[in-house]
């Protein structure tokens, strides 16, 4: 049966006044719209505190990534339009292919380069978002300076396992692709989709795009995100143009050090079907790197037939940081949480040695010989990690449809409202 087309008109400030858009009629004659998923009292609860409030911070973590610099810029502008006095605050610089977006129309506060300016912006806050990070540790410095404000914080993150007590609200979805997803459906649910505009619409899918490897990665596979991605194409976007400075653009030191690093500096080690890419701060400097120059490296081992996961160790000022990505069925997240005290997604995680080098590689080596081989992905990997006493989804299945999953508020916060 041919599915039925029912034409919407929609006001927006596109080439043309007026966009004709086509939504698909079911058979069950339900429109295929973007679902409402978060609960009505967590947006209730925002609008509340958001009205309080005059000065407002947004905040991401240190070393933004598209989708971290993507969501506050989107973020800040939309506070903006609702009449707030709004900023964005970093903790350090954006790396090369990512401050094209911050030169348009929102200049962010970088602490590590600006500290009065960005202590005074937090000290006077009337409320303090922070997007992309659930931990203080994950913005460095900057939790000097946010940590004893008296303004109350919100949590907008994707990330799993939120220190919940740091916040007066926390909205975490780990199944959302990106925090630019979880922030646009914040804004369609708030009924602020009239303040969308340009900018706001490029920088949300500069993270959508970047935080799913240009939608190639398993974290893009919810039909309803290619909703989102044809509503923020209507605000007249050059994805290719957004692509292209962001994914696509090094130096050719960059290119250069890459090279080394995949030539040189990589090891493969069939039996876990892991590599291993190690860069020193010598060689980082022989380079003359900057911050981004390795960006998507940890990834490139992924397309050695037979490689399943991948590790990449960068020697930084005050520890090595280290980064792994695998394939779908297996999980690095709890093995940067083990051995290197760090998380993030089953697929993409990192976290930071603090010590030299070649203590680092010797952790590494020792999860090696702590995990049976050969490692597969083939999704039976939970007896791996059980037997190495590593949280997994089965440890957390108790959890799963419990409020404070997806977001909650303090004991403060409640008796406050």
């Amino acid at each position: 049966m041919p599915q039925k087309y029912k034409k919407i008109l929609y006001n927006a400030p596109l080439k043309s006044k007026k966009l004709v858009i086509l939504r698909v009629e079911t058979k069950a004659n339900e429109m295929t719209t973007i679902k409402n998923v978060l609960p009505e009292w967590q947006i209730e609860r925002l609008e509340k505190m958001l009205e309080r409030a005059r000065s407002v911070v947004v905040t991401c973590h240190l070393s933004p990534d598209g989708d971290a610099i993507g969501s506050s810029l989107a973020l800040c502008g939309v506070l903006r339009r609702l009449g707030k006095y709004a900023n964005v605050v970093l903790p350090d610089q954006l790396p090369l292919n990512l401050r094209f977006i911050a030169e348009e129309e929102i200049r962010p506060v970088v602490y590590s380069m600006h500290p009065n300016h960005a202590s005074v912006l937090v000290e006077r806050a009337d409320l303090v978002f922070c997007l992309d990070y659930n931990s203080m540790h994950r913005i460095d410095k900057l939790a000097e300076v946010i940590e004893p404000c008296r303004a109350p914080r919100i949590l907008i993150d994707h990330h799993e396992d939120p220190e919940t007590e740091l916040f007066k609200l926390w909205m975490s979805y780990p199944e959302m692709s990106s925090t630019c997803e979880l922030v646009y459906r914040i804004i369609v649910q708030s009924g602020w989709q009239r303040h969308i505009d340009r900018f706001v619409a490029r920088a949300l899918y500069l993270g959508l795009m970047t935080d799913t490897g240009n939608f190639i990665h398993d974290n893009s596979e919810n039909p309803e995100l290619y909703y989102i991605v044809a509503d923020l194409l209507r605000y007249d976007i050059d994805k290719g143009e957004l692509y292209n400075r962001a994914m696509n653009t090094f130096t050719e030191n960059a290119l250069r050090l890459q090279g080394h690093a995949l030539s040189k500096k990589m090891e493969l080690y069939p039996d876990h079907r892991v590599a291993l890419i190690v860069l020193t701060a010598a060689e980082l400097e022989e380079y003359d790197y900057h911050k981004g120059d390795t960006e998507g490296l940890v990834n490139r081992p992924l397309s050695i037939p037979g490689v399943t996961w991948s590790v990449f160790m960068r020697e930084d000022k005050r520890c090595v940081k280290v980064s792994m990505r695998c394939e779908k069925g297996f999980r690095v997240d709890t093995l940067c949480a083990r051995y290197f005290n760090g998380g993030g997604h089953e697929l993409a995680a990192g976290g930071d040695f603090f010590g030299p080098m070649d203590d680092a590689v010797a952790v590494f080596h020792r999860m090696l010989a702590e995990l049976p081989a050969p490692v597969a992905c083939d999704g039976d990997n939970d007896e791996i990690f059980e037997k190495l006493n590593i949280k997994t989804d089965i440890d957390n299945e108790g959890n799963k449809d419990t409020d404070t999953r997806h977001g909650g508020d303090s004991v403060d916060a409640a008796c406050g409202m």
